[in-house]
C-alpha cells in the first residue's frame, strides 16, 4: 500500500477477485439441473413401477371377493308339525337357523308340502298354535331370528302367541381357523 491506491494486490498464488453474483448464479443453476436430473429419474422409476405393477396384475387373474354361488336349503314348513308344543316348534325353528348359520347357508325356503294356495309371510301374525300354517310360523320364526336385536320391537310387535318366540343363544362366529 505504498503507493496508496487503496486496492489490494494479489499475492503470489491467488487469483483474481471473484464475483461473486456470477458465482452464486452459476451454484443456483448447477443445482437446478441436479434438481432437474433427480426428479426425471424419480419419474421414470415410478413409471417403472407402474409398469411392473400392470405387469403384475396382469399375470394375476383377478380375485374377486366371496364365491360365485349361494348355499339354499329348502325345507318343508310341515316339519313344525312335528314338535309337541309351542316352545319346541321355536326352539326347533332355532335349531335349523343356527345349523343354518353354521353351514353359510345363504338362503331358506320354506315351502308348503300340502299344495295349499299361496301364502306369504306379510302382514298380520297371529301367533304361535298348536296346528296350521306352519310354513308362515317356520318362516316368521326365522325372520325373526335374522332380525338385529335392537330392532326386534318394532318390526315383530308382541301378540299374546308371540310370547313363545324366543331367541336362542346367539352363536359366536369366529373366523376359520387355518389349522383345522
Amino acid at each position: 500500500m505504498a503507493d496508496g491506491s487503496g486496492v489490494k494486490r494479489p499475492r503470489e498464488g491467488e487469483e483474481r477477485k471473484i464475483d461473486w453474483r456470477k458465482w452464486k448464479k452459476e451454484k443456483k443453476e448447477e443445482k437446478k439441473k441436479w434438481k432437474e436430473i433427480k426428479l426425471f429419474r424419480k419419474l421414470e422409476k415410478e413409471k417403472m413401477q407402474e409398469l411392473v405393477e400392470k405387469k403384475k396384475e396382469e399375470a394375476e387373474p383377478n380375485k374377486d371377493e366371496g364365491r360365485h354361488y349361494t348355499v339354499s336349503v329348502a325345507l318343508p314348513g310341515s316339519i313344525l308339525d312335528n314338535a309337541q308344543s309351542p316352545e319346541l316348534r321355536t326352539y326347533l325353528a332355532g335349531q335349523i337357523a343356527r345349523a343354518c348359520t353354521i353351514f353359510c347357508v345363504d338362503e331358506i325356503v320354506v315351502f308348503d308340502e300340502q299344495g295349499e294356495d299361496s301364502k306369504t309371510v306379510e302382514g298380520e301374525f297371529e301367533g304361535i298354535k298348536k296346528r296350521g300354517h306352519a310354513c308362515v310360523q317356520l318362516a316368521r320364526i326365522l325372520q325373526y331370528l335374522e332380525c338385529p336385536q335392537y330392532l326386534r320391537k318394532s318390526f315383530f310387535p308382541q301378540t299374546p302367541g308371540s310370547a313363545v318366540c324366543r331367541a336362542p343363544e346367539p352363536l359366536r362366529q369366529s373366523p376359520p381357523c387355518s389349522n383345522r
